[in-house]
């Protein structure tokens, strides 16, 4: 199909899905893997990679020096869909 695409699912598995004009609507507000995003955390603005979607959120990587600026211990945290733009 040369819709095709692969995202992953809530398992984690690797799963081909074809693109819809929802998926489409969806991108211009959600964040996906391999996206830039910009949050806020602890008073700082952070930049992050998306490596994981969710329904409610996304897992982003972070620089590790930010990571100790807002106390985390290591450079990996989620981030709501409603907290993030993408940059």
């Amino acid at each position: 199909m040369a819709n095709e695409q692969v995202v992953e699912d809530l398992n984690l598995h690797v799963v081909p899905a074809v693109q819809t004009s929802y998926h489409k609507k969806l991108k211009s507000t959600h964040a996906f893997i391999g996206d830039v995003i910009l949050f806020k955390r602890k008073g700082f603005l952070i930049q992050g990679v998306v490596v994981s979607y969710r329904p409610e959120s996304v897992i982003v990587e972070i620089d590790i020096k930010d990571a100790k600026k807002i106390g985390i211990e290591n450079n990996i945290t989620i981030v709501n869909h409603k907290n993030y733009e993408l940059k």
